[in-house]
């Protein structure tokens, strides 16, 4: 059979076990092939029923947004010009639009829309691909059957735009780009992106002279803030697909830094005032707290958090960019010398938050504070930024245990670039990364409780919409908290399984790594790529427990694995197009830290990939190399940690 045949003959359906793990059905009923095999029961979702007009009144009053008719919305689909079906009431897509502007236009997006003019209506008649991408992102907090109708409708929409670069086509692709991730579809998300940012070199967004004469204020602006929005997308979709950035920019101090001014104020934006923003070496430079201090108009309360918020998304990229491309394991240089790329990254994020103003840092007293002026998203990104960017790429530097059972045949220790052990000590390092660490959980913690007040208090309210941007989770569900959290849970796990002093308390660290992937978790019914996080850190969780002899036998050992991953269809086919998900075990290195970043380092993986893969670097570990008799000899696991402050 072809290749074409192959692809042609797609499952339209999966069954419910086999949608919940990702996996391939072959969709034969009353029970598929998968579940045949493993002799479990195979149920699959009820057919799409006719349903007469239901009345508001009977919609959950709960929900952030209404469900709509998933029939009605699907004979339309085909409906080039209509990205909302005649059914819909009037009501609905700008519930969908407030949703959009709640929870993703200022974090990912750099709040690229002018707000006082922006409707649903006035998108729709402008552009209907721009307003069925904002729909397909926001249905996905009230119906996910939804969400996927308004997805498909924007990828049929957006790819008769595909030659036709425009601002409001720009937009479209980025937040269909940033839907494409929350689904767990990794590949078509990086696609959209690097679409969105071909068109904007097409158009030259990044270039400032390009939009002096031609443009009005507001058109300006709307410039600026699309660019910015391309550079904050393609930095947060790259690490997650653990690719390079489209729009490398280097360090701070790099001549290929943008020429584009960063956005100016939301209040001047919004008033169509002809003001600029600063640039972003202005941001970054030393001097920046002397000008804070003696120029009113660049002080916080002028500028807004965008600019620093978008000079902390290139700091934090300079580093995960390491992280990317290869880590420790590629750096040539100490992590002490000067000269690394490392040190250089790390000396220009801790001058940047030095000379923060002390509004900008976090604390549950600022967080209500930018609350009272609306710039709680912004604020609350920033430093979930900004403390990933402290932990990134320290966490491979934390020394694991394994290494001294080693020592019998030093041969087989790999040194890093720079020639240092796995086992390798820096305590500065590990301070910097633990405190990281403990702060984002501390945001969590925060941003959580105030989630599950709000939820008590609307419990006797007959709407969710006016609290939808005051509550926790709105802040806490996003694409960047969702990076902060799966690092700041692995470390969790290090301490767990590695530290003994009394600073670093292990009941501690395991009930915040259970809050965090209790968080993580409850996103899944929203974000299917919240389900690969979480299943990330369960693979690494058993990793260690394996790794540190608490589990001996290991399931992952003798499971059954199916032929061909599906993960969300498209997936599959790049598969089959040459693009390989498994590890290879003779590649694979014998110390723990590189079983370690080996699951960290590719969350988006289909299911059985990470279970082949887990499989493969189980059979490299010390205790099937060298059997369990090694363990008795060499004594029991401990390190001695007393001596950091943690």
């Amino acid at each position: 059979m072809d290749r074409r045949q192959r692809i042609g003959s797609r499952t339209p359906l999966a069954c419910d076990a086999c949608r919940r793990s990702k996996t391939k059905c072959s969709g034969t009923r009353p029970s598929c092939r998968r579940c045949a095999r493993r002799k479990t029961s195979c149920s699959w979702p009820p057919p799409l029923q006719l349903l007469p007009g239901t009345p508001e009144s009977s919609l959950s009053s709960h929900s952030p947004c209404r469900s709509l008719h998933t029939n009605t919305i699907r004979a339309d689909a085909t409906s080039a010009s209509a990205p909302f079906p005649a059914s819909v009431s009037a009501g609905y897509p700008e519930q969908l639009l407030g949703i959009f502007f709640a929870r993703h236009h200022d974090v990912e997006f750099c709040s690229f829309l002018h707000k006082p003019s922006t409707t649903m209506a006035a998108l729709h008649r402008e552009s209907p691909f721009l307003a069925a991408a904002i729909a397909s992102l926001a249905a996905v907090y009230g119906s996910t059957s939804d969400a996927e109708i308004y997805t498909d409708r924007a990828a049929v929409l957006g790819r008769s735009l595909s030659d036709q670069p425009s601002l409001t086509t720009i937009q479209g692709f980025l937040i269909l780009a940033v839907r494409q991730l929350v689904a767990w579809r990794d590949l078509k998300a990086w696609m959209h992106a690097g679409t969105a940012i071909r068109m904007a070199q097409a158009l030259q967004l990044g270039r400032e002279e390009a939009s002096k004469i031609r443009f009005t204020p507001r058109q300006r602006e709307t410039r600026r803030r699309t660019f910015w929005a391309c550079f904050v997308v393609d930095r947060l979709i790259s690490f997650a697909c653990h690719h390079r950035f489209a729009l490398d920019l280097g360090l701070s101090s790099s001549p290929l830094t943008p020429r584009v001014r960063l956005p100016c104020s939301d209040n001047a934006f919004a008033f169509d005032e002809p003001d600029t923003g600063p640039a972003i070496d202005e941001i970054l430079s030393v001097s920046m707290s002397l000008t804070l201090q003696t120029s009113p108009p660049r002080s916080l309360s002028r500028l807004s958090i965008a600019p620093f918020y978008i000079a902390m998304v290139q700091l934090w990229g300079d580093m995960a960019l390491l992280h990317v491309n290869g880590g420790r394991r590629q750096m040539i240089h100490l992590p002490t010398d000067p000269a690394s790329p490392f040190v250089q990254a790390s000396a220009a994020i801790a001058g940047f938050m030095d000379q923060l103003p002390s509004a900008l840092k976090w604390s549950p007293e600022n967080y209500r504070l930018h609350q009272m002026t609306g710039q709680a998203a912004a604020f609350v990104h920033f430093n979930f930024l900004l403390h990933h960017a402290r932990c990134v790429m320290h966490h491979e530097y934390l020394p694991q245990l394994d290494m001294q059972y080693y020592a019998p045949l030093d041969e087989l220790v790999v040194l890093d670039a720079a020639g240092l052990p796995p086992n390798y000590i820096n305590k500065p390092l590990i301070d910097s990364c633990v405190h990281a660490i403990n702060t984002i959980t501390e945001m969590v913690t925060v941003l959580s409780q105030e989630s599950q007040e709000s939820q008590e208090s609307q419990e006797s309210q007959e709407s969710q919409e006016s609290h939808e941007s005051h509550n926790g989770s709105t802040y806490l569900q996003t694409t960047v908290a969702g990076n902060a959290l799966m690092t700041a849970a692995a470390v969790h796990l290090w301490i767990v399984y590695t530290q003994t002093c009394d600073r670093c308390p292990k009941h501690v660290a395991r009930a915040n790594f259970r809050q965090l992937l209790t968080v993580i978790e409850s996103w899944e019914a929203q974000w299917p790529v919240a389900a690969a996080w979480a299943q990330t850190l369960g693979m690494l969780y058993k990793l260690y427990e394996f790794s540190y002899g608490t589990e001996p036998v290991p399931e992952f050992i003798s499971w059954e694995v199916d032929d061909r991953p599906d993960g969300a269809g498209d997936d599959a086919e790049a598969s089959e197009s040459g693009l390989s998900y498994d590890a290879d075990p003779e590649s694979i290195g014998q110390c723990l830290h590189d079983k370690v970043r080996g699951i960290l380092a590719h969350p988006l993986h289909p299911p059985d990939v990470k279970r082949k893969n887990l499989r493969a670097f189980s059979q490299t570990l010390w205790q099937n190399l060298w059997g369990s008799t090694l363990f008795g000899e060499l004594g029991g696991f401990g390190l001695d940690m007393d001596n950091c402050m943690f």
